[in-house]
């Protein structure tokens, strides 16, 4: 036996017997016989006694190693069952709330005299597995519903009036240097004014979409473009563009394998710069990062003459 249930109430009974026979040995006592031969007949092993003696435990067999699942109703104290089930060598000893719950004193009394029972409620067990199992019987509703709506249509026309999910987008507006520097030398010098407007989109699966465009207060505007794709869990591909002064394109990639990730992006610079490659690895998503800048020969070249 791995599990006793002192219970007096037939229709508990049955719903633990489901609930556990199919992992425990689980065994009953009850007080009334008439009860405990209907049980009987139902195939449910069944011990009667006074949950209340010592005696009784001792011939259900109950050690150390049982469970002990003593049912609450709030109506009698279960004070002098819980210090039988103790006194015949029950450790695992698990108060079952099934009604309303205990007045507090009561409960305190018999958290100090017996520290050691866990208690449970029958309602909270049942809330989580019984709302899932109604919330998908309301959707199975819903969908038998749509098709009788649809049995006898031949076509369908489905409008997506939310696609791209609003939540796929997102965008912000940065002003930067609205102030002025302090006096330099001998005349107050304005900082160059910078607005920059930006947009991401993630609707599609693995892949992301920057934008943004950067203005200037001498008139010149650079319009970045970057985006990402995974075309695996350990692999993402990366490129981008700007119309900026000094470079245009850049491309790269990422690999992902464990706890370590390797981002590698290659950049063409123009004006004779030639090209940077920029190789990082952090470990385990730790700010930790090896930054490797390669630097050609032709940019190496440039520095030195």
């Amino acid at each position: 036996m791995n599990c006793l249930a002192v219970c007096q109430d037939e229709l508990v009974i049955r719903l633990l017997a489901r609930a556990l026979a199919p992992s425990l040995d689980v065994e009953f006592l009850v007080e009334d016989r008439l009860l405990a031969r209907r049980l009987h007949d139902a195939d449910v092993t069944i011990h009667v006694g006074d949950p209340r003696r010592v005696e009784t435990y001792v011939r259900a067999g109950v050690g150390p190693g049982t469970s002990v699942l003593v049912e609450e109703t709030g109506r009698r104290s279960p004070r002098r069952t819980l210090e039988a089930i103790r006194d015949a060598g029950g450790t695992l000893v698990y108060l079952l709330e099934v009604g309303h719950p205990s007045n507090p004193k009561r409960q305190e009394m018999l958290r100090a005299r017996l520290p050691e029972v866990t208690r449970l409620s029958l309602a909270d067990l049942l809330h989580g597995p019984l709302t899932r199992t109604l919330h998908l019987s309301m959707t199975r509703a819903r969908v038998q519903q749509y098709q009788r709506y649809l049995a006898d249509a031949d076509r369908v026309l489905i409008l997506l009036h939310n696609d791209p999910d609003p939540d796929a987008m997102a965008s912000g507006l940065a002003l930067r240097n609205l102030s002025r520097m302090n006096e330099l030398d001998q005349e107050a010098t304005d900082l160059p004014r910078t607005i920059r407007l930006g947009l991401a989109y993630t609707g599609l699966s693995g892949l992301l979409l920057n934008l943004e465009a950067q203005h200037l207060t001498d008139g010149s505007t650079t319009f970045h473009l970057g985006g990402e794709y995974a075309i695996h869990r350990h692999l993402s591909l990366r490129g981008g563009y700007q119309n900026a002064d000094t470079r245009n394109l850049a491309m790269g990639l990422g690999i992902q394998t464990g706890i370590w990730s390797i981002d590698y992006a290659f950049i063409p610079f123009k004006s004779g710069l030639g090209e940077a490659h920029r190789l990082t690895n952090p470990v385990d998503k730790i700010d930790q990062q090896l930054d490797l800048i390669l630097i050609s020969q032709r940019l190496l070249l440039a520095h030195r003459y």
